[in-house]
């Protein structure tokens, strides 16, 4: 069960006009569903257009910080710091039920593939998605086996692939989520 989700996004500090709209949709889809965003605690950029539209529908908002100088939200529910990159990402593991990559720069996707590599908590049995809106991911990752990205991704890492093209239809998806090893033998249900 999704209860609290962490949201990946641009690491820009200024999200563009589209980057924005999408984060504000899902920010709201969030809050209005009640469940957590899990992020870095940013107040700037698509991070923060997310928890702002998450504030904005009563929900709950959970920063995991880091120093770093970036401007931190000063109305989170609650607030964990970090010594480093890595014990961010490692706690951000440990509190989320999931992870939800929005359309975004490179940094989007690398720290979405990051998710992979997750040894500690419960990484590998959390499901990434990724909101293919304008087919951002969809070149990447291929909606069927590819030789290729078979190099790149396990069986397991690809069974964890969540992908679909609106907020709406991701966060079903997500909350409907079983790991890959609970489907064996499972009628496959692709409505």
């Amino acid at each position: 069960m999704i209860r609290r989700l962490a949201v990946i996004t641009s690491q820009a500090e200024v999200a563009t006009p589209d980057e924005r709209s999408v984060a504000h949709r899902v920010g709201r889809l969030l809050g209005e569903n009640g469940i957590t965003l899990v992020f870095g605690g940013s107040a700037v950029g698509a991070a923060g257009a997310v928890a702002e539209a998450v504030a904005g529908a009563a929900g709950r908002l959970i920063g995991v910080v880091v120093e770093s100088g970036v401007p931190v939200r000063p109305d989170l529910t609650e607030r964990r710091e970090a010594g480093s990159l890595e014990e961010q990402r490692s706690i951000v593991a440990s509190l989320a039920d999931g992870y939800l990559a929005l359309p975004g720069g490179f940094d989007s996707i690398e720290a979405a593939l990051h998710t992979f590599d997750q040894t500690g908590g419960r990484g590998t049995e959390q499901p990434l998605g990724l909101l293919d809106e304008g087919e951002y991911y969809s070149k990447l990752v291929g909606l069927a086996p590819d030789p290729v990205l078979d190099r790149f991704f396990t069986e397991t890492q690809r069974g964890r692939l969540v992908v679909a093209k609106s907020p709406t239809e991701l966060l079903r998806r997500l909350t409907g989520y079983r790991p890959p090893e609970t489907r064996r033998d499972q009628p496959f249900d692709d409505d």
